[in-house]
């Protein structure tokens, strides 16, 4: 991610023409369920493996500076 241009970055890939491309029949409820959560930030523990989650690298997509 560090090597990334803002040139290499689709900044809204949620848009409607995208969605239909890839989900003709909608996106299930799942996808946007726990909104409140997505921005929260926290280490992501799984098994053996834990990683930060940081969501300010990617707020532009929810709308946010």
């Amino acid at each position: 991610m560090d090597c990334l241009s803002p040139d290499d970055v689709l900044w809204e890939p949620y848009i409607d023409p995208l969605v239909g491309f890839h989900a003709p029949q909608g996106l299930t409820p799942l996808c946007t369920a726990s909104q409140d959560l997505w921005l929260n930030t926290a280490v992501l523990v799984y098994d053996v493996a834990i990683e930060p989650h940081m969501p300010d690298r990617v707020m532009r997509q929810f709308g946010q500076h």
